[in-house]
């Protein structure tokens, strides 16, 4: 890494924890990002200061979508989250992000300093002749992908094609040019192959036959041809199980899941190194982080598939996964183990051996009988210290001994589970993983490798179990039975599922929390003009048209409500409810909305249903999951959807497709169809924000929003789905044991009116000041108006006795509205104020600390809401 260095520390509010920013270069939320992030944030926890805490956000520029147009969506997106939430340091990481930082970083963030992590080798030349203020490490991108071709050429001598896949979002050409620099220079004779952003449909059709002196070499692959959008692991997935061909790469994120190996740079290096130089850079130290290099590293298991000479590996290569992760976990007992796998053969040996000759003859002697015990007694002390099931079958797989934590695992305790046929523990999915179980013991001559199945407990339940096994061997070399070992390995899975959820809510929410702000405004500029023309309307017909207007701008501002808190924990308002009478009003609105030759049912079983939740978000669930539903029956005839509520008692816990239900009582809300279904290998993928499989007119967000507002109600999904049949959505939410009530009232719609006070009105927006300016007048005041918070200081400072009241927005250019408040309470502190804000978060921690605020109104706001609030007001004043 080289640096540029600062002469001086990057300032630091001691009232507020600085924000680092990180921007990467693509929307995909791949592992090597998920890793350098990770490395990133670990690494500024343990050693930032602890009176002055940093924050590390993270944003995605999806500059692999953009064409050569300028992105203004994007620009101005992060100038407003910059306005809003300044950042204190920016780090760019890989190539394309640094481009567009370096095209539009100083119009998006003046004088704000940069660390680019992973340049390539023509942009960090560029950046350090500039002479900037940067920070730049400076390992060229493209040596990890020169290396690996040398590799390859190392490990096959005999290469004759090389296929090279790439896709088509910008990182794909950008790899893809960085082979055909040295693929000349380092593999002459090889015939160079590039499959370019093909579907994923066409990967393998595309190779033709099997060659035998053919490899891949996997590059970036984020969007194909037709713009559809995956990981760089789907396309490793279907090449991996669908044809013998090797594959190599240069991500250190695919290890493991199938490539042979490669020079790799390490995404957690990277992020350290980076994190490393933004926090000196901060704290105004000379940075000389050293540069460090890649790392040729190979999967142990591909190179036995496919029968690598390993004498060809380079000197210092690593190669992983050669043993079983156990060892590490239960060191103390499986060294005592060695001894056992060592005695284990012997001893087994010697107990079935001694069981056959006892069928036969008699008791050779007492004392013979003496040392068996001991024997058997040591075995089963060893055994039964491990805290995962070891069940030993005989020939044909019948348990005949178990230890003592097979009853943990299994719910049966040893005496019960002998006897049984091992297969009854056990449920396949497929005929991939009965394959796998029975080589696992028949056909691996070597060290066994763990595996993941589906186990039956005693009640019938099912968990995952990591498993591994192994023949008892005599000393004769005959086969006496065998040895398996399970771990439970549910909650952990579950946990890294739920994990992975989590970060992909936190990218959505970045994206949609920037949007609704100028909504509130929009909404707000409707809400007056439709009051202000009901103020004069004498049709009864036309009023009523208004007032539907005031009512579904008040939907909408309670929807944009529920964008804001999505891009946050989406933690509302929750109180006791009814949840059928929520559930019967959005009946009778889909009524309206689904398609009449679908049929509506509802099933309702029980008489009430009390809960403690937010009835909007609970109606927003319910629309979300009617509309998927209308969608996936399409044009089917007699299609129909079903709502259902019923009350259930759960006695144990139980494991649903989304989560864990404990015991206790639970209200059940279920929406089902007879619609398309999910295919199965796509049903883990459809709470994952924007993905969808309607093309054209599918946004992606409807389940992944039903997913958090469910977890922001403590509650748990279940989805059952078959493809061709239908659909079903369960929530799992607690019995609220208090009284429920229904739907609150609203207050009352007539207007205060004014007696000709004197309001200073201030906000950015020309036509909300326009509109309120107005509605002001018609009910009595008398308005001031500006649209620029520094005008409105300079009149109050020429006019402080001519303002009876000040109105002002919270988010402005130039003084923000408290600020304004503050001000002007120099110059006269009994002034009244009222702040309007679309972010009410905003405001937190400001009523009572340095200003004191009257009455905080969230936008859109209806004429009667401000004016009572006005009036209210304006009377504790007189």
């Amino acid at each position: 890494m080289l640096c540029l260095p600062f002469q001086t520390a990057v300032a630091q509010d001691p009232g507020r924890s600085n924000r680092i920013l990180i921007l990467h270069d693509s929307t995909d939320l791949g592992m090597w990002r998920d890793q350098f992030d990770a490395a990133f944030r670990d690494f500024i926890a343990a050693n930032s200061s602890p009176e002055n805490p940093l924050r590390v956000s993270v944003q995605y520029s999806a500059m692999n979508l953009y064409t050569d147009q300028e992105p203004l969506s994007l620009i101005n997106m992060l100038q407003e989250q910059h306005r809003i939430d300044p950042a204190s340091l920016i780090v760019a990481v890989l190539p394309n992000s640094i481009a567009f930082m370096e095209q539009y970083g100083d119009q998006i963030y003046p004088d704000v300093p940069r660390v680019y992590a992973v340049p390539d080798r023509a942009q960090s030349a560029q950046i350090l002749s500039d002479g900037s203020s940067v920070v730049l490490n400076s390992l060229n991108a493209d040596v990890p992908v020169s290396n690996t071709l040398r590799l390859i050429r190392q490990m096959m001598p005999d290469l004759e094609t090389l296929y090279i896949f790439s896709g088509n979002d910008n990182y794909g050409p950008f790899q893809r040019r960085q082979v055909a620099s040295s693929v000349d220079e380092v593999l002459p004779d090889v015939d160079i192959t590039y499959l370019t952003g093909l579907p994923i449909r066409e990967l393998v059709p595309a190779l033709g036959d099997p060659q035998e002196r053919a490899a891949a070499y996997l590059l970036s692959y984020e969007v194909d041809s037709e713009g559809n959008m995956f990981t760089t692991l789907d396309v490793l997935s279907e090449l991996k199980n669908k044809t013998e061909i090797p594959i190599f790469g240069s991500f250190d994120s695919l290890f493991g899941q199938g490539i042979v190996g490669g020079n790799m740079e390490f995404a957690t290096t990277r992020g350290t190194e980076a994190a490393n130089a933004a926090l000196n850079l901060i704290e105004g130290i000379d940075i000389a982080v050293p540069q460090s290099a890649a790392q040729n590293i190979f999967d142990a298991r591909e190179l036995e598939r496919y029968n690598f000479d390993r004498s060809l590996l380079p000197p210092d290569a690593v190669v992983e996964f050669e043993s079983f992760s156990l060892w590490d976990e239960y060191r103390s007992q499986l060294i005592a183990a060695a001894v056992l796998v060592g005695i284990q053969t012997l001893l087994i040996a010697l107990l079935l051996l001694t069981l056959r000759t006892r069928r036969a003859a008699e008791r050779k002697s007492a004392q013979h009988m003496q040392e068996l015990g001991i024997q058997k007694n040591l075995f089963e002390s060893v055994i039964n210290s491990i805290p995962d099931a070891i069940l030993i079958t005989d020939e044909d797989r019948t348990i005949y001994a178990a230890n003592k934590s097979s009853r943990d695992v299994f719910g049966l305790a040893s005496e019960e589970l002998i006897g049984k046929p091992m297969m009854e523990l056990i449920e396949f999915r497929d005929d991939l993983e009965r394959e796998a179980e029975h080589a696992m013991f028949y056909f691996n001559e070597t060290r066994p490798a763990p595996i993941i199945l589906q186990f039956i407990k005693a009640d019938g339940t099912r968990f995952s179990g990591e498993t591994i096994g192994t023949k008892i061997i005599s000393s004769a070399g005959e086969v006496l039975g065998y040895f398996s070992l399970v771990r439970d390995v549910t909650q952990r899975l579950l946990a890294e599922e739920q994990q992975q959820q989590g970060q992909k809510m936190e990218a959505l929410g970045n994206l949609v929390g920037g949007i609704a702000h100028d909504f509130n405004n929009v909404l707000g500029v409707i809400t007056a003009y439709a009051e202000i023309n009901s103020l004069t309307e004498t049709s009864p017909q036309s009023k009523s048209n208004l007032k539907k207007i005031v009512s579904a701008t008040r939907r909408g501002a309670e929807l944009c409500h529920q964008i804001l808190t999505f891009s946050k924990d989406m933690s509302v308002e929750q109180r006791a409810i009814e949840l059928a009478e929520v559930v019967e009003e959005t009946f009778e609105l889909l009524r309206a909305s689904v398609p009449s030759r679908i049929k509506l049912r509802m099933d309702r079983q029980g008489g009430s249903f009390p809960v403690l939740a937010n009835s909007t978000q609970i109606q927003q669930v319910i629309l979300n999951l009617a509309t998927n539903a209308s969608h996936a029956i399409g044009e089917k005839e007699e299609g129909f959807i079903e709502i259902g509520l019923r009350q259930e008692q759960i006695r144990e816990r139980i494991f649903l497709s989304e989560g864990i239900v404990e015991p206790g009582n639970y209200v059940v809300l279920r929406v089902a169809d007879n619609g398309c279904g999910i295919p199965a290998g796509e049903i883990d993928q459809v709470f994952e924000p924007f993905y969808t499989t309607r093309s054209g007119d599918g946004t992606g967000i409807g389940l992944a929003i039903v997913y958090k507002i469910v977890r922001a109600h403590d509650g748990v999904l279940n989805l059952r789905s078959k493809s061709g049949v239908g659909t079903e959505f369960e929530i799992y939410l607690n019995v609220y044991s208090g009284v429920a009530t229904g739907e609150e009232t609203e207050s009352g719609e007539e207007l205060i009116c004014g007696s000709g006070e004197n309001i200073l009105l201030v906000d950015d927006e020309e036509e909300l000041v326009e509109s309120l300016s107005q509605l002001l007048s018609n009910i009595g005041y008398s308005v001031k108006s500006f649209t620029s918070s520094t005008k409105a200081l300079d009149y109050f400072k020429n006019h402080p006795d001519a303002v009876d009241l000040l109105v002002s927005d919270q988010v402005m250019p130039g003084l923000e509205g408290t600020s304004l408040l503050q001000s002007i309470r120099e110059i006269r502190a009994d002034l009244p104020a009222i702040i309007c804000t679309g972010h009410s978060e905003l405001l937190e921690g400001k009523m009572e600390a340095t200003v004191k605020i009257d009455s905080v109104l969230r936008k859109p706001f209806t004429a009667s809401e401000f004016s009572r609030n006005i009036g209210n007001i304006l009377a504790t004043r007189h």
